[in-house]
């Protein structure tokens, strides 16, 4: 009994489901915040987990660290975006298709630097910084 009223065990199992989806939905929001990873020193990480979507410019403009990443480029003029990738084929590839995705998004060819070498296997290091 809860409240002067009799309590089932649909009520009990519907209590149970909202607890569920609440714990879900809160774990859920945790993996969206900390799937891109702000680093300390000013970058930001792509993993390949939110690569692997499909792809469109507007999807890409919504992602964490490329939303970062050109935001900080537009308020700093004379910048370059730098993106540190894994080596290997895989990564060489990966690398490719960002740029090509940066310079259809406005940013012009001249101002993004590639370098192997992200420090990851599975993710992207971007960088805004200025220009030498």
């Amino acid at each position: 009994m809860r409240n002067g009223k009799v309590v089932g065990p649909r009520a009990a199992m519907t209590t149970e489901v909202v607890f569920s989806m609440s714990m879900k939905s809160c774990v859920l929001l945790s993996l969206l915040l900390f799937s891109t990873l702000s680093l300390a020193d000013g970058g930001y990480l792509l993993s390949a987990e939110e690569w692997s979507r499909p792809r469109s410019g507007e999807s890409l403009r919504e992602l964490p660290a490329l939303k970062a990443a050109i935001g900080d480029y537009t308020r700093q003029p004379r910048s370059n975006i730098i993106v540190r990738y894994p080596g290997g084929e895989e990564g060489v590839i990966w690398v490719q298709e960002l740029r090509s995705w940066l310079i259809a998004l406005g940013v012009p060819s001249r101002r993004i630097v590639v370098l192997a070498g992200s420090g990851q296997h599975d993710a992207l290091d971007l960088r805004v910084a200025p220009a030498q």
